[in-house]
């Protein structure tokens, strides 16, 4: 990971409303199908045994045929807005966005299909096997989460009251969601990583001074836990039309910019 962002849901809608998408150009979603024909090899115990790793690949797949830039991280709540904005993304700046809900299966029916193996005694399941099940497929999901968050050189958290709630007595962001709690908190300790093309761009630009008016001063945010976060605005996703945005990477030096996540003199003089 490279650079993690905050955006508000408000701000997304207002992009979302203001422009409206290209033709869609994304194939996000075609793993689903993979991920439905391979279930019955997997749930194929051996000497009683089920292979996680397998459960893993099958279910929350990290190594996929698409390559993706940018990581958003949201509440279940706000699944259906997070999916268009990833569409509207990669629509509009061929920035291809990793959403779980578009990529892999939902982790209850996991559950599901896994408790289904576990032995039953008078029609109940035992508590401790339910215990051991459950911290199996809540691991596998959040290994697959931080090998993606790393996999992707941005992140994107969408702020909403359904992500994150105000504690009053300490003036700080709280989340009741585990899974927010988790992405987050990796986010926040994950080793950057510079990617290969804007270390490219530092020694051969192709970002020339017609962008300079495209740079601009971002706002911080300051609560507790997305302190490191940079806040997204409109103005960080509107290009002058002279700019060329053939591929994904070209938007995100441009976003890098803007934010000041790399410095701008550094490309031109460095």
């Amino acid at each position: 990971m490279f650079a993690k962002y905050q955006i508000s849901i408000e701000t997304v809608q207002g992009l979302l409303d203001r422009r409206k998408p290209l033709k869609d150009r994304s194939v996000i979603g075609n793993n689903k199908k993979v991920i439905t024909e391979s279930l019955k090899r997997v749930f194929t115990p051996v000497d009683g045994v089920i292979n996680g790793d397998s459960l893993k690949q099958n279910f929350f797949p990290t190594e996929t045929k698409k390559v993706f830039n940018v990581f958003i991280s949201h509440s279940h709540d706000d699944v259906e807005i997070a999916e268009k904005f990833a569409k509207w993304l990669e629509s509009n700046f061929l920035v291809s966005c990793f959403v779980d809900s578009m990529v892999w299966k939902n982790m209850a029916d996991l559950q599901r299909l896994v408790d289904r193996n576990l032995p039953k005694s008078k029609g109940a399941y035992n508590y401790e096997d339910i215990l051991k099940s459950t911290a199996h497929v809540h691991s596998m999901l959040s290994l697959s989460l931080f090998e993606m968050i790393d996999q992707c050189e941005c992140c994107i958290f969408i702020g909403s009251k359904n992500s994150l709630r105000l504690n009053l007595h300490e003036i700080k962001n709280e989340t009741l969601s585990p899974w927010i709690y988790q992405e987050i908190f990796y986010m926040n300790h994950a080793k950057p990583i510079t990617p290969q093309h804007v270390e490219d761009l530092l020694k051969n630009p192709r970002i020339t001074k017609a962008c300079e008016s495209q740079i601009f001063d971002a706002a911080i945010s300051h609560s507790v836990n997305l302190q490191d976060f940079i806040t997204l605005a409109p103005r960080h996703f509107s290009f002058d039309s002279r700019i060329e945005m053939n591929d994904g990477e070209a938007f995100l030096e441009l976003l890098y910019l803007k934010t000041k996540v790399l410095n701008y003199n550094d490309i031109i003089y460095g």
